[in-house]
């Protein structure tokens, strides 16, 4: 044989050896699939991923409870990758860990808990309020988007994986869940979906007018919990008042930088109106209710594991 020739079967030889490493290499790189779960830490939020796909966001014409200046008219929005979502609200035992470990700048928050024996303490008192409080699956709520803000930047540090807020597209997509009705299950309500006072064929007592834990309902088709009650959740998209006069509660595509105001979605559990899908609005950056939580999202997707 030639040196030519035995040239060329080597090249040949290590041609295919390097295709199939790179088969290999591109195997073992697969991403996580759509409806698969991970979470980065043991008091990390669990996050699911969401599958790429498009939507029309805003109210359809059999939404007769929409409000056109803010949920007319429809457009469509694509997503073109995967990205992962929290499988529920940030819970109150994920910011605290939080809290304990360096971030979240909220150490006025004080925290109120009734132990299993009835006693009450609070987070000022004692160690072992800490301990008790993270098996706490309540949402965390009544924070601003400032402080919203500050948790998904500390979880970036703490993962070295890049978390933020939804946007008010991503999370009407999850929301809607493959869905182009009023509600992820139909155009008309079901009681036993979520958490709310007009939510119940009976409403609420008062005393009943608070959180409940998550994932107390069952969760939509992608996989995520309450969306529509409980408390609303701080997104990223922010409310300029430059559109203040052409468009009342406009919400504009800016994400980054001062905002007076951001968005706010989903239901809460004092809402005398059943949630929707495709309802808007927006609150000042340091507002505090007691309704508003949030919950994150990334673009970071694991590799799978073989």
């Amino acid at each position: 044989m030639s040196f030519a020739t035995h040239s060329m079967v080597g090249r040949l030889a290590v041609a295919f050896v390097s295709l199939a490493l790179w088969g290999c290499s591109e195997e073992q790189s697969e991403t996580l699939a759509a409806g698969e779960t991970f979470q980065d830490c043991e008091y990390c939020p669990e996050m699911i991923v969401v599958p790429s796909g498009s939507f029309m966001m805003g109210a359809s014409d059999a939404d007769d409870e929409a409000i056109d200046r803010l949920e007319r008219p429809q457009k469509r929005i694509t997503f073109s990758e995967k990205f992962a979502v929290g499988v529920t609200e940030v819970t109150v035992a994920q910011y605290r860990f939080c809290q304990l470990n360096g971030g979240c700048n909220a150490s006025d928050r004080l925290y109120v808990l009734q132990l299993p024996d009835g006693r009450v303490i609070n987070s000022r008192e004692t160690s072992a309020f800490d301990e008790a409080l993270l098996d706490v699956t309540y949402p965390e709520a009544g924070l601003n988007w400032l402080q919203a803000k500050a948790y998904t930047d500390w979880l970036s540090k703490h993962t070295g994986k890049s978390y933020r807020l939804l946007t008010e597209a991503e999370w009407e997509y999850v929301a809607r869940a493959g869905s182009d009705t009023v509600y992820w299950w139909g155009d008309d309500f079901e009681t036993g979906r979520a958490h709310c006072f007009a939510c119940y064929e009976n409403g609420l007592t008062f005393s009943e007018q608070e959180q409940i834990k998550v994932a107390s309902f069952p969760p939509n088709p992608f996989g995520i919990y309450d969306l529509f009650g409980n408390v609303k959740e701080w997104v990223l998209d922010c409310r300029e008042s430059e559109f203040a006069k052409k468009a009342f509660f406009y919400i504009s595509d800016k994400r980054n930088g001062f905002c007076e105001g951001r968005g706010v979605r989903g239901g809460t559990f004092g809402n005398g109106y059943k949630p929707r899908a495709s309802q808007r609005t927006f609150s000042k950056v340091d507002t505090v209710f007691k309704y508003y939580g949030f919950r994150v999202a990334t673009e970071y997707l694991p590799e799978r594991s073989n």
